[in-house]
């Protein structure tokens, strides 16, 4: 564990993104050729070639006033990366991960959320040219980010420490996602890429998926009577098809149970994923420069992702164990439960995204930036659920024999002619339940600048104020019927319940022995409950109005900063104030009356956020940052929302999942420290750098379980799952990230000089102290999905027509759920690496040729648990697969 002196104050928040992170007016009194100083202080890559890109890059680093990383199109383009989260990964510190928001529950074999130094996505913020965009997620505060067209993108840049003009809600930092001009280049341009792509597992199950297709284009031109007037237009079309496979033994608390200490395997199960996700996108940018002093531009956006999964799923359940046959691996279960379950759940996420910036110089010292948005989201979720089990969930004509082993269980049915018969499972239920949310989101910004620069001496100032307004809404809509015997009843509800005779499909795959998994038809099985007129069995009406409610935030702030700009020592220090106010609307249920009433709730919370950045030139070829800045983690939407809830039981289930409010919780607070030391070398072609951070957090949110047994529950005995949200009682986090890049052409003689190396890690060390349901504390060792490692590695060449890249991406393993009173029930995500590749053949000078490859090791996702007595056992393992892609460029020239 890494000590640290809290009284070290480091690292930079980045100077120029206060003016916005797009190209900006210089200043009335600068040469044309001193425009840079201008502009954001970032990574900013804006010309072609690898090789020249590396070399802009790296200078871009070596001018800025703080950390700040990024990768620009250009280089993004020589990678096969697909999305904002992808290309994102190559950033040093930087990590996508699976199965935050509404993603949860789902194969989550495309990585959807993007985390900054190893901390969870939901403390980190997305913006877009700057400004805000909605996200209708209740669970997830930030945006997905894979919404965007990759095409209209110049840079993304990951923030990584926030100064007094940007929102405080990134204790982790803030993905910048910024925009291209048609500036940026001379009259007419175009791009367009076409590719055809293959996933290794696509089609293997039910559908002939067909290949992969990705389709980009845009377009930019400069008009009028001295090119004052831009245009850039992009859209983009994907679609991608996956098959996932995967197994689940541990993952659960309740699959292994400890008996005379012995581990016994209770629960052991089969899933099955058809993936297919379109995305559909385009964006309109039209800007205006009619002299050096002014510059404006306005935004059009529309990003549709349409996630089309099924699921198919076998768990089987063991029960009545005969000690006579416990060994420290193997036993047997005297009964079993067997259950073939469905789930289609299609997602459609929109977005409309409306945006104006003016950035103005009234003279040579003063500028005024203004910023107004307004973005719409919405969330379409439909989860149609069908299962079939055993008529008397447990039966004891069904005996199992389970072995433990280092890849997880096996499992083997004494009378397998049983377990096969479909007569012998009954419909449990059949489902319909539908969750439609919208956010809406404004926001506006005024900055007022005063020599920033230090064109006119080394001190300045800046000062700003911020308004961002949302309305959020959730509604959700729950049916559940269940499936009869056609017996020539008038009255068909006479018949038995359906047995899954009828109710399958031709294909299986390979489950236990002779036991396959099979795979339920639910075309058939909905047809089956429209003849019988989708007969509500069990009314669902509690927990069609128990989550549903309406939110109302409001964000206003007002900061100042201060600047001075020496020949060697730059200093901002700046001072915010953020007030929050939230108010709910949602429904209480009354049990005494059996009724719902409207309740409101009210949060609001306000905080003075201080920051102090400098930058030192030890000399002309190495900098040393420090700095210090607070910042906030504001409570996610569903947070606020959370009421008192009991959700849906079947006999058979393994919890009864009861969520409880807390009207106390109130927002993260996090001091963040932070330096950096960077080395520039060969003339600026290579850089060594090295950055430490500590954020030191109070009131970090964590989700409290507690599981009692034999609560009593529609006249049954089960073991609730009881779910809040609750403050820490501290936490803290701090790493290390060293990164190199090396051009060889210094070094290796032709034709190798044509190689660039490249490389980052981040080693990251967490705590988290929380309460448990008796007010004890417990301490975790690390926050919950904060990997202790990240890496990546990449190998480039460009040389003549001909270029290459080779990149690795390491996340290491991390808790994906911690559990303060049983920490033998933590779930941990395994290390995991992805290696991706490009061959690319400039057939003329225009058009290019590309061979790219995904995941080329088909990596698999495992996840685990570490029993303090019996070590780590696999809890699920999921294939991914391998996708190889196909595709050409063609850039015209005008």
């Amino acid at each position: 564990m890494i000590n640290v002196n809290l009284s070290i104050i480091s690292a930079a928040v980045i100077m120029g993104l206060s003016a916005g992170a797009h190209a900006e007016p210089v200043s009335p009194s600068e040469e044309s050729s001193d425009a840079e100083v201008s502009l954001p202080s970032v990574e900013r890559i804006v010309v072609s070639g690898y090789r020249t890109a590396n070399l802009a890059e790296i200078d871009s680093k070596r001018e800025s006033d703080g950390i700040l990383d990024g990768i620009s199109q250009d280089q993004s383009g020589m990678l096969p990366d697909m999305d904002i989260t992808q290309i994102a990964q190559r950033i040093p510190g930087v990590s996508a991960m699976t199965g935050f928001g509404t993603n949860a529950g789902r194969a989550n074999n495309r990585s959807d959320a993007i985390s900054i130094r190893g901390l969870d996505p939901n403390y980190n913020l997305t913006t877009f040219d700057g400004v805000p965009v909605a996200s209708a997620d209740e669970n997830n505060r930030g945006v997905t980010s894979s919404i965007f067209p990759t095409s209209i993108i110049s840079q993304v840049q990951a923030v990584k420490t926030l100064s007094a003009d940007m929102d405080p809600h990134g204790m982790s930092g803030q993905i910048n996602i910024v925009t291209g001009s048609a500036f940026d280049r001379d009259g007419m341009f175009a791009s367009t890429r076409v590719s055809l792509g293959e996933q290794s597992h696509s089609g293997g199950l039910i559908d002939d998926q067909g290949p992969d297709q990705r389709f980009d284009l845009t377009l930019s031109n400069t008009f009028g009577a001295n090119n004052q007037f831009g245009v850039s237009l992009a859209g983009s079309y994907h679609n991608l098809s996956s098959t996932t496979k995967g197994y689940s033994n541990g993952k659960s608390a309740n699959s292994l149970i400890v008996v005379e200490d012995v581990l016994a395997a209770r629960q052991n199960g089969m899933f099955a994923h058809e993936t297919t996700w379109e995305k559909y996108s385009a964006m309109a940018k039209f800007e205006y420069q009619p002299n050096e002093d002014t510059y404006a531009y306005v935004t059009l956006g529309h990003f549709v992702v349409d996630d089309h999964e099924t699921r198919w799923e076998n768990l089987i359940w063991g029960g009545d164990l005969d000690m006579s046959t416990v060994t420290a691996n193997s036993g047997t279960w005297n009964e079993a439960a067997v259950e073939h379950g469905y789930v289609y759940q299609p997602k459609v996420d929109t977005t409309d995204l409306l945006s104006a910036h003016l950035h103005h110089w009234l003279d040579n010292e003063q500028a005024i930036r203004v910023d107004l948005s307004h973005s719409r989201s919405h969330t379409d979720l439909l989860r149609d659920m069908t299962r079939f089990e055993f008529e008397s969930v447990w039966n004891d004509q069904v005996k199992i024999d389970y072995t433990i082993n280092d890849d997880g269980f096996e499992y083997r049915f004494h009378d397998e002619d049983y377990v096969n018969d479909l007569n012998n499972y009954s419909n449990a239920y059949i489902r319909n339940r539908s969750e439609d949310i919208s956010n809406n989101l404004t926001y506006a910004a005024f900055n007022y600048d005063n020599n920033v620069d230090g064109i006119s001496g080394p001190w300045g100032f800046n000062l700003g104020v911020n308004l961002t307004h949302q309305d959020l809404s959730f509604d959700r809509k729950y049916t559940e019927g269940r499936l009869f015997d056609d017996c020539g009843a008038d009255d068909f509800t006479e018949c038995g319940f359906s047995s899954m005779n009828g109710f399958v499909h031709d294909f299986t795959l390979p489950f236990h022995g002779g036991v396959p998994m099979y795979f339920i038809d639910d075309t058939a099985a909905r047809v089956r409950w429209a003849e019988q007129g989708y007969n509500i069995f069990r009314d669902r009406t509690r927990e069609s109005i128990q989550d549903d409610y309406e939110l109302t935030e409001e964000l206003y702030a007002a900061f100042g900063q201060a600047f001075y700009r020496g020949e060697a020592l730059t200093v901002r220090a700046g001072l915010r104030y953020d007030y929050s106010r939230v108010s709910v609307d949602l429904f209480q249920y009354d049990a005494n009356v059996e009724e719902f009433n409207p309740i409101t709730r009210d949060y609001n919370h306000g905080y003075l956020l201080p920051s102090v950045v400098a930058s030192y030139d030890l000399n002309l070829d190495t900098v040393v940052r420090l700095g210090y800045s607070r910042t906030l983690g504001r409570p996610n939407f569903g947070h606020y929302a959370t009421n008192e809830t009991v959700q849906i039981w079947n006999p058979g289930d393994e919890y009864l999942n009861i969520t409880q409010s807390n009207t106390d919780l109130k927002p993260r607070v996090s001091d963040n420290f932070d330096a950096s030391l960077e080395y520039y070398f060969d003339e600026g072609a290579s850089m060594l750098s090295a950055a430490y951070f500590y954020k030191d957090v109070s009131n970090m949110i964590y989700t409290r379980e507690t599981l009692v047994e034999n609560y009593e529950h529609e006249g049954h005995l089960v073991t609730a799952r009881i779910t809040s949200p609750q403050n820490a009682t501290d936490a803290y986090i701090q790493g290390l990230e060293l990164s190199v890049r090396v051009d060889m052409a210094n070094y290796l003689p032709s034709p190798f000089d044509g190689l660039i190396f490249n490389a980052n890690t981040t080693f990251i060390d967490s705590e988290l102290t929380m309460s448990n349901v008796d007010g004890e504390e417990y301490t975790a060792d690390a926050w919950a999905n904060q990997p202790d490692f990240l890496a990546n590695v990449s190998l480039s060449y460009d040389k003549g027509r001909f270029g290459a890249n080779l990149a690795l991406n390491h996340v290491g393993s991390y808790t994906q759920h911690l559990d303060q009173d049983k920490p033998d029930n933590n779930l941990y995500r395994d290390a995991s690496s992805s290696l991706d590749g490009q061959l690319r053949y400039s057939v003329t000078d225009s058009i290019k040729v590309l061979l790219e490859g995904q995941n080329l090791t088909n990596e698999k996702i495992t996840n685990y648990r570490d029993l303090a007595d019996f070590g780590r056992v696999i809890g699920d393992v999921r294939d991914q697969g391998r996708t190889v892609w196909l595709g050409v460029t063609w850039i015209p020239q005008f």
